[in-house]
């Protein structure tokens, strides 16, 4: 199955500067589609500190999260998997950077 054609908007979950890097369609056997993204952030990206607010750079770290989506909106389970980033700040640390879908009024939970 042709996953861009059988789910059109479904890159727009991903905002930069995260990065969809793979796509697995799964719809064997499964009443519901399965799409899975794999995405990052590429290291170096500027980002804010989630703590300070300053500029600084992502570090890639080597946990994986997983985001469920569960309106299940675009007709099929997605499932969002990304390494865990943090913001090497300068001033206060490293700090975990927040993914785009882990707002609390978005349609995601966590795995």
């Amino acid at each position: 199955m042709d996953g861009d054609a059988a789910f059109p908007d479904i890159s727009g979950c991903i905002r930069a500067p995260w990065k969809e890097v793979d796509r697995i369609v799964c719809d064997d056997a499964l009443s519901v589609p399965e799409v899975n993204l794999f995405v990052e952030l590429p290291e170096g990206s500027a980002v804010g500190c989630p703590v300070c607010g300053a500029e600084c750079t992502s570090i890639n770290g080597n946990e994986e999260d997983i985001w469920v989506d569960l309106s299940r909106r675009h007709g099929c389970r997605l499932v969002v998997r990304s390494r865990v980033a943090f913001a090497g700040c300068p001033n206060c640390g490293n700090h975990k950077v927040q993914f785009v879908w882990e707002d609390p009024e978005s349609d995601f939970t966590e795995c």
